[in-house]
């Protein structure tokens, strides 16, 4: 009879969900990124630093994302893995461009960042190799640079 009370709680307690959306620079040059509200970098060496949000701050921000590096837009923590879709909604900023040496990408609201997740030249792809291996899920959704 315990272990009919205990499951359920023990499937309850462990349904929380985390929804991540960032970009990563899979190419050999430096992407220039520009958001709108700017948005402060988070250094994840330091995990006391780390919220589970993002820091809004300014009009807009500029900055540079290194080769083989990646940036986290919107990492937010549900109580629910069933609500752990990424939405428009999660994502705090309204305006993203990405310019490389070969390429501008400008998504002017949510809903178009949202479709640079299922854009064929920015969706992860098996062709970036094994150590480059990711998941993307309707929890972890990742913007992929390449050359």
């Amino acid at each position: 009879m315990r272990i009919l009370f205990f499951l359920p709680l023990l499937a309850l307690s462990g349904c929380e969900g985390f929804k991540v959306l960032s970009i990563r620079n899979f190419s050999n040059t430096d992407a220039r990124i520009v958001t709108k509200p700017g948005i402060t970098r988070i250094d994840r060496l330091h995990i006391a630093n780390y919220p589970s949000g993002v820091n809004i701050i300014g009009d807009s921000a500029t900055f540079v994302l290194p080769a083989d590096s990646s940036f986290v837009i919107t990492s937010v923590f549900t109580s629910f893995l069933s609500g752990a879709k990424i939405r428009a909604r999660d994502i705090k900023i309204h305006y993203l461009r990405i310019e490389t040496p070969h390429d501008t990408i400008t998504a002017h609201s949510e809903a178009e960042i949202l479709q640079l997740l299922h854009d064929d030249r920015f969706r992860y792809k098996k062709d970036l190799g094994r150590e480059r291996r990711l998941m993307n899920s309707k929890n972890f959704g990742n913007i992929i640079i390449r050359n």
